[in-house]
């Protein structure tokens, strides 16, 4: 079993087709932070109806605000952040037909290794090598489409390791690294100001 107390991960939101139960049992064992659709947005009690998913730019927005990692098997949410450049967290796409104890034990993976850069606003697309389902042709499209997007081996060494995940820097990351650099520098600026004003006095 995967002792995940002795690596303290990102907080995490569960996207509804993340199977919750495997999660929520191993998570209470290590006190992993975690939310799931279905926590979030309960059953309809008086129509019935099990939909639990609020739609996908809601559950991103919610990821944003809680700064939360957002885990999903639904390539909709890789649009959402690459294509519309919605606020997030952080995304981790996981595709493949695999069971719900592997889908636990990558995302832990997954976490461990890059789940810092993640968190800053990356999104990060995993495919299962043992999976039957080819999807090197939904690879070759994001790298082609988000060419100028994706983090490139000598960004971030990482990569070169682990030939099943591609990860791209979304609009929004990008926009915030800008407004924060901008600040930056404006405050060298003044800084350089208030000590050249200061010599003069002196």
């Amino acid at each position: 079993m995967t002792d995940l107390s002795k690596h303290p991960l990102p907080a995490l939101m569960l996207d509804s087709c993340v199977p919750l139960n495997i999660f929520k049992e191993k998570a209470a064992e290590a006190n992993l932070d975690i939310e799931h659709v279905r926590t979030v947005w309960p059953p309809r009690q008086k129509t019935g109806r099990e939909d639990h998913d609020p739609g996908d730019t809601l559950i991103m927005r919610y990821a944003y605000l809680k700064k939360r990692i957002l885990i999903t098997r639904d390539n909709d949410h890789i649009k959402l952040s690459l294509r519309d450049k919605k606020p997030n967290h952080g995304v981790i796409l996981i595709l493949g037909d695999i069971g719900a104890q592997k889908q636990f034990d990558i995302t832990v993976e997954l976490l461990k290794k890059h789940g810092s850069l993640v968190e800053k606003g990356h999104a990060l697309i995993y495919v299962d090598p043992t999976s039957r389902v080819d999807f090197s042709k939904f690879q070759t499209h994001l790298s082609s489409k988000y060419k100028t997007l994706e983090v490139s081996p000598t960004e971030y060494p990482e990569i070169a390791k682990d030939p099943n995940i591609r990860v791209f820097k979304t609009p929004y990351m990008i926009k915030m690294d800008a407004r924060l650099k901008n600040s930056q520098q404006a405050q060298k600026r003044r800084q350089q100001q208030k000590n050249a004003t200061l010599k003069k006095v002196l």
